[in-house]
């Protein structure tokens, strides 16, 4: 039996249990359409953790923007238990010892959507929610007019930036992966504390003229230091 097909099988035997299956349900969906999009040709036997670090450090905040961290870590949960009962089906063993997933990813991959989400707030994003999308009408007015109002008296650079130092006054160094320059924001408590050296964002960044300083415009995705294999 392949991946694919044990994972089916695991949804199929935690439906039995209504209110497990309504917080892994998300998490089993989101990690199936990860695999067949990505590895479905390769029918894959067994699943490397190599997979589920891409998915988890990369796939996920770039495809899923909009989780909430409580989101986040019940998905790390979901791929905990997925992973123990594909070792076991192909095993066949009671006894297997499993690498604690969410041991390693649970409370980081909580603290990058934590921050992700105070950055957006930060930014003004319109998009409140997805699954549905809800979106709050007068902030995107807001912010094309602010867009509109400011485009011809402010620089902006965006790409893929990674936090290279934090200082205690919420003065933050960047590097901008593309051409290694490095940059400056300056960021309020509680946003920066939740900041970690090497973490990686793709956004958007503006800055008056004659500033020393840029600012946070656009905040799209926020990874884990290790994406940076990834991106």
């Amino acid at each position: 039996m392949n991946v694919i097909d044990t994972i089916n099988e695991y949804s199929n035997y935690i439906k039995k249990n209504p209110y497990v299956y309504s917080i892994q349900k998300n998490g089993i969906e989101t990690f199936l359409t990860y695999i067949h999009t990505h590895y479905e040709k390769e029918e894959l036997q067994t699943l490397p953790l190599d997979i589920i670090d891409k998915f988890l450090t990369y796939w996920v905040p770039k495809s899923k923007r909009y989780l909430t961290f409580t989101e986040a870590y019940h998905l790390v949960y979901t791929l905990q238990d997925i992973y123990y009962y594909v070792l076991k089906s192909q095993r066949n063993k009671k006894d297997i010892q499993a690498p604690a997933i969410l041991d390693i990813y649970g409370e980081e991959c909580m603290r990058i959507y934590k921050e992700r989400e105070m950055l957006a707030r930060l930014t003004q994003d319109p998009i409140l929610r997805t699954n549905p999308t809800v979106i709050d009408i007068e902030a995107y007015r807001k912010k094309i007019k602010d867009k509109r109002k400011h485009a011809q008296l402010l620089n902006y650079e965006q790409g893929i930036f990674q936090i290279t130092q934090i200082k205690d006054n919420g003065q933050v160094v960047i590097k901008k992966l593309l051409d290694q320059r490095c940059l400056k924001i300056v960021l309020e408590d509680p946003i920066y504390r939740y900041l970690k050296i090497g973490d990686l964002f793709h956004g958007k960044l503006r800055k008056k003229p004659f500033y020393v300083y840029w600012e946070l415009d656009e905040i799209k995705s926020y990874y884990l230091p290790k994406a940076i294999c990834y991106l």
